[in-house]
């Protein structure tokens, strides 16, 4: 929901409560496949990954990080519970509101988390759209080791715009989104950066931003 000004922690905590009964406004298919483009039902299918190194202390640095919301940027937060303190690590079932500035406006949109898979290799998060959320659809961040040792960190959405606010500035409001995932891939590579320069990097060329 949008507001001219930030929202406060009881405005997010009744927007929590209102959905907690709440059903999805879309059933997660996965996020498989190719990104930025169309998928099923209208939904734009955006991907995008970046090559955080390797090692050990590379991937617990980013697996912390994900497990608080570090891959968040500046300019979004994520609220859960009395909406005051620092969120809880990602938890199957729990509700949480993705506070966002944009547009002059800040937007408070409620999410359930549907999927957390932790391996030793893998940890991911997924989650879908509430009522009351800017966007119809699902999101997911993942750390993947491969077997070469190199790490990825990768998000994805399938996401159509549902509020009618979105809609009359569809393409502000995607600008914004293709800014999340570029400012989300900095944030996390920010944040290993301590821990990959412990790990000698492969020589020759490399590609670190990719679209997927």
């Amino acid at each position: 929901m949008p507001s001219l000004t930030r929202p406060t922690a009881d405005r997010l905590a009744g927007l929590l409560a209102a959905s907690a009964d709440a059903a999805p406004t879309h059933r997660p298919r996965g996020l498989e496949g190719a990104g930025d483009r169309w998928a099923c039902g209208g939904l734009l299918r955006t991907g995008h990954r970046v090559d955080l190194g390797r090692g050990p202390a590379v991937f617990a640095a980013a697996r912390d990080t994900l497990r608080r919301w570090g891959q968040f940027p500046d300019w979004a937060e994520v609220r859960a519970g009395d909406c005051l303190g620092p969120p809880p690590p990602p938890t199957k079932g729990a509700q949480l509101c993705v506070v966002a500035r944009g547009g002059g406006l800040w937007w408070s949109n409620p999410v359930r988390i549907y999927e957390v898979r932790d391996e030793p290799d893998c940890f991911r998060v997924a989650y879908v759209t509430l009522p009351g959320h800017v966007c119809r659809g699902e999101e997911r961040f993942a750390l993947t080791r491969e077997a070469d040792g190199r790490i990825w960190y990768d998000v994805r959405a399938d996401s159509q715009l549902a509020h009618p606010l979105a809609k009359l500035a569809g393409p502000l409001v995607r600008r914004r989104q293709a800014e999340f995932a570029r400012d989300s891939l900095a944030a996390m590579r920010r944040a290993v950066a301590a821990a990959d320069e412990l790990v000698p990097r492969p020589s020759g060329p490399a590609t670190n931003l990719v679209v997927a």
